[in-house]
């Protein structure tokens, strides 16, 4: 199989959540450093290939200095910087397990707008009875923004967080399941990513199942009530 060939069958493997936390095992360095370039115009998949080939790169594989600088130059592209924790969030979701089959969806979303200089990254959990594609474009638009989602896409200082991708790699593996579940997991995920070393400032989510963190409010854009998650 050629080298083309084999970076095309690894990406047919990630779209359909296999893989792991390691798909990019079997690849050279300068086959995983083009595989970004290969999915340009989709944002949720490049991105969600960015984090894999730099926990397969930095993380595992320890590459010199000038692999480092190119992968940082791909993260560029999106006007932000990697997160010394992405590798661990990647694998820790991926030991998240479900135990049910049903027609709600949990979602993970990377926004921008952290840290001093604004390109640090942080990350988003939600649910939706929606494909996780449309709740992100209701995020991009500032729809149907529950008490959690206003509180992450502004900080303190009034920086907006804007969202930039999902990363279906953190939780592709447990769609679809029934709507008590994704509540359940829903909670378990954001509980995953701070116990993985994301910073608890960069996770948005519900911390707990209370009713008021459940119920949608107006979002930055105004009144949304009529849009439902």
């Amino acid at each position: 199989m050629t080298h083309f060939k084999t970076e095309k069958a690894v990406l047919r493997q990630m779209a359909a959540g296999k893989g792991g936390d390691r798909p990019l095992l079997s690849l050279g360095a300068e086959q995983v450093l083009r595989l970004g370039g290969m999915l340009e115009g989709d944002p949720h998949r490049q991105f969600d290939v960015l984090v894999h080939a730099w926990t397969e790169l930095v993380d595992e594989r320890k590459s010199r200095k000038a692999v480092r600088s190119v992968m940082e130059g791909q993260f560029a592209s999106f006007g932000v910087r990697p997160e010394p924790w992405l590798g661990a969030a990647l694998k820790a979701t991926q030991r998240v397990e479900r135990t049910t089959r049903g027609q709600h969806h949990l979602y993970v979303l990377v926004s921008d707008g952290f840290g001093e200089d604004g390109k640090g990254l942080g990350l988003y959990v939600g649910r939706t009875k929606y494909r996780p594609e449309t709740r992100f474009g209701q995020h991009a638009e500032g729809l149907a923004e529950f008490r959690s989602a206003r509180w992450f896409r502004k900080d303190r200082q009034g920086q907006k967080h804007r969202p930039l991708a999902l990363l279906p790699s953190l939780f592709a593996h447990l769609n679809p399941l029934s709507k008590a579940e994704a509540e359940l997991l829903e909670v378990r995920l954001v509980e995953v990513l701070v116990a993985a070393g994301v910073p608890m400032s960069r996770v948005g989510g519900p911390r707990d199942r209370t009713a008021d963190e459940m119920e949608p409010e107006a979002g930055t854009f105004g009144d949304t009530s009529a849009v439902t998650a």
